[in-house]
């Protein structure tokens, strides 16, 4: 478990209900072990989990083909400490030697926490949510590349004028992960000091209840009746990648060795 003290908001509550139990963007995670609040803790416990190149979206006309293009574009981003854009970005810094720096980066929120030196940030406008905006400027060409958290709409619906940076991106990732060894988090489960004060077996509990629940969506993808019905070979894909990243690759546990 992870200990910190931080004034980071926990966004990942229920509707309208103030719940002990939210999903803590992976990167806010990171900054705060800085001490500077009301302390928290977190579980091993990743609700969400990607491999981020298949998030990198280029117009077609920008002359992006390869990664190093992306020096001397204007690449769009919801804001510098994103999580999704943190692994991207890490991406292609290490394992495609591109220097972020001579990026031009356009922000939706241009606030300048943890942004390095060197790194220049401009703010966009427009009319919706970031990843409305991201995407219309993407598809008029103001942008010549997006690294989002969400696949953009252009995208899903197959625009012509936009496309995914790597277009082989599974083997991409694939690639990455036998580099790196890497299974992206992009949340993990966190409570407040104070509630696990007031209730102690919280922690174990829940840890207990996510493994529950891990189980049972391997259950709905490779069981005796697999509920992912528009896929035909799902259980194959779910063999397939755990013959690349191993048995146990998604554990809830302290001991990654363990089958848990």
């Amino acid at each position: 478990m992870v200990r910190s003290r931080s004034k980071v908001s926990v966004s990942r509550s229920l509707p309208g209900k103030k719940t002990p139990t939210p999903g803590t963007a992976a990167s806010q995670r990171v900054c705060a072990r800085i001490p500077k609040g009301a302390p928290h803790l977190s579980i091993p416990a990743f609700p969400n989990r990607k491999f981020r190149l298949s998030y990198i979206f280029v117009n077609g006309s920008s002359g992006i083909e390869k990664p190093k293009d992306l020096e001397g574009k204007r690449v769009g981003i919801m804001q510098w400490d994103n999580t999704a854009g943190v692994w991207a970005r890490g991406a292609l810094q290490h394992q495609y030697d591109v220097d972020l720096t001579r990026i031009c980066w356009r922000a939706v929120q241009a606030k300048q926490d943890s942004v390095p030196p060197g790194i220049h940030i401009e703010k966009v406008t427009g009319d919706g949510d970031a990843d409305t905006i991201l995407d219309e400027l993407l598809v008029e060409a103001k942008l010549d590349a997006v690294i989002g958290p969400n696949v953009l709409t252009s995208i899903s619906r197959r625009d012509s004028r936009v496309r995914r940076l790597f277009r082989d991106y599974k083997a991409e990732e694939q690639n990455y992960f036998r580099e790196t060894g890497i299974f992206p988090i992009s949340h993990v489960v966190t409570l407040k000091q104070e509630f696990i004060e007031r209730h102690p077996n919280a922690p174990v509990a829940l840890l207990k209840a996510f493994r529950l629940a891990r189980d049972e969506a391997f259950n709905r993808l490779e069981g005796p009746d697999p509920q992912v019905l528009v896929v035909s070979w799902i259980a194959a894909a779910v063999e397939e990648q755990r013959a690349l990243m191993g048995e146990h690759y998604w554990p809830i546990t302290l001991m990654t060795i363990a089958p848990l």
